[in-house]
């Protein structure tokens, strides 16, 4: 269960949710139909046009150890996590474990929940997030379960992999699917995953 936020809180999460998306966009600089309450701004897309920032408890990234592919997943979570904590934004990798359903933790994973739907066929990783209430209407990225499909895991090289991976950072952090081209480029938060 999720926590409301002060409302001295929702000003500054708004501007670093904008701040948070713009930099992630540049970050996540190739990967996957955006919800229909997505929002899109400038260079971004929400996930949810209520969505106002990620906890203030930051995000912590742990890596379940019981996965078969946990060394792979680990290795491009630990990467990811430091880019994205070089540039500002409030992610620390914390290694392996399955903490608690509780704000703040972004739980890479592999299964098969959602690795085939009919309305979107095959994937290669679902992200399944969770929002707290925050003031008035509004909700904050409270934590997220990114689970890499078996057959990806497997087959896939480092690079598709940490690809798929930083795609699925942007929706735990609040990103939608953005499905344009920018500078000859699919931009990571394209639906679907791309050689560039």
């Amino acid at each position: 269960m999720s926590r409301p936020l002060p409302a001295r809180v929702h000003t500054t999460l708004s501007a670093a949710l904008a701040a948070t998306a713009l930099a992630a966009t540049a970050l996540l600089a190739g990967a996957w139909a955006a919800p229909a309450q997505a929002q899109t701004n400038s260079g971004f897309t929400l996930e949810r046009s209520d969505l106002i920032g990620e906890t203030p408890a930051g995000l912590h990234v742990y890596v379940d150890p019981n996965t078969a592919q946990h060394g792979a997943l680990a290795v491009a979570a630990k990467s990811i996590s430091a880019e994205l904590h070089r540039i500002g934004l409030p992610v620390v990798y914390a290694g392996y474990g399955n903490p608690a359903n509780t704000d703040g933790r972004i739980e890479v994973t592999e299964g098969s929940y959602g690795c085939s739907t009919p309305s979107e066929g095959a994937a290669d990783a679902v992200t399944v997030s969770y929002y707290g209430a925050a003031a008035g209407a509004d909700v904050y990225m409270s934590h997220s379960r990114i689970t890499v499909c078996p057959a990806f895991a497997r087959s896939a090289a480092r690079t598709p992999l940490t690809s798929a991976l930083k795609h699925e950072f942007g929706h735990a952090m609040g990103l939608g699917h953005t499905a344009y081209v920018y500078d000859h480029h699919h931009q990571i938060m394209y639906p679907g995953l791309q050689s560039d």
